[in-house]
């Protein structure tokens, strides 16, 4: 991954410094290639280092985006400021996709605040007050992630290697396929296996194999509220001071997309009958292990 930025700031004083703007913009572009997996050599044992200096045929991806941030501070009187700031963001972030295989479009940040400050008695109370609100979109590092990855769990094979995922649907139909192919007295190429492994679990064949990157979700994280700060010295030996605050925080827009890839599996899963028991898949304990309704539970 490489990150290239290149900005600007500027800073104006107005009227005396009864007015002070600022300015500012940036512009990131990560650029993000993957290399090849790792692979054995032909006793399947020793790993083949030359793997890990060797990239994938695809052309480099990248993700570009502007920060930018805008603030003023007024001081109308001598005694009363007030002030007001927004700003949004570009966050590059490593190449990912979701449960369709569809690749996620870079986190961005918007924030937003403004509030006043006074400054009486000849400065032995000051007093500031600031509202504000900051929102992450498409945030990648929360709970939805995670659920994205065990939903893969009861189709494929490769996402997991947890011994009690018994009950993985890739596997079981591979083996129904190879079987009847066999009781047939025909050998199927790997290709045919594949064609009649994502027929029977209802999904393209390019799903059959890992995917470029972990499957991830967003989800939008918002905090609101507000602040007070007091700050009083009646006299050089004594000073009080009192904070107050009220924060909220939010998730939104939790992984839409995971929803949607659930109901689709699931009315999948529940039309699955394993041939070789005559009873539904969905439900099975293979293994004297859990099935797959009930990881899915």
């Amino acid at each position: 991954t490489i990150l290239k930025s290149q900005g600007a700031i500027v800073q104006s004083h107005l009227l005396n410094d009864r007015i002070v703007t600022t300015f500012g913009v940036r512009g990131d572009q990560r650029y993000n290639r993957l290399g090849t997996p790792v692979r054995l050599l032909p006793d399947g044992v020793t790993v083949d280092y030359n793997t890990y200096t060797q990239w994938r045929s695809d052309d480099w991806n990248m993700g570009k985006g502007p920060t930018r941030t805008a603030g003023v501070v007024a001081k109308p009187l001598r005694w009363l400021s007030m002030f007001a700031n927004k700003s949004d963001s570009f966050q590059p972030a490593a190449r990912q996709q979701d449960l369709y295989l569809r690749w996620l479009s870079d986190p961005v940040g918007k924030g937003e605040d403004y509030g006043f400050a006074l400054n009486l008695f000849e400065g032995k109370l000051n007093v500031r007050v600031n509202r504000y609100k900051t929102s992450q979109l498409k945030n990648r590092n929360g709970v939805a992630g995670a659920m994205a990855q065990r939903l893969q769990r009861p189709d494929f094979t490769f996402n997991s290697n947890n011994a009690n995922d018994s009950f993985q649907l890739q596997r079981h139909a591979t083996a129904w396929v190879t079987e009847a192919a066999a009781a047939q007295g025909t050998t199927l190429t790997a290709e045919q296996i594949e064609t009649r492994v994502a027929d029977i679990m209802k999904i393209p064949v390019r799903y059959l194999h890992p995917f470029d990157s972990i499957p991830t979700a967003t989800e939008d994280n918002i905090g609101k509220g507000t602040e007070v700060q007091v700050n009083y010295n009646p006299t050089a030996f004594w000073t009080m001071k009192l904070n107050v605050a009220e924060q909220q925080s939010m998730t939104a827009n939790i992984a839409p997309e995971v929803t949607t890839w659930l109901n689709e599996r699931t009315a999948v899963w529940e039309t699955i009958i394993d041939p070789t028991i005559d009873r539904p898949w969905y439900t099975e304990r293979y293994n004297n292990a859990g099935s797959a309704k009930q990881f899915v539970d």
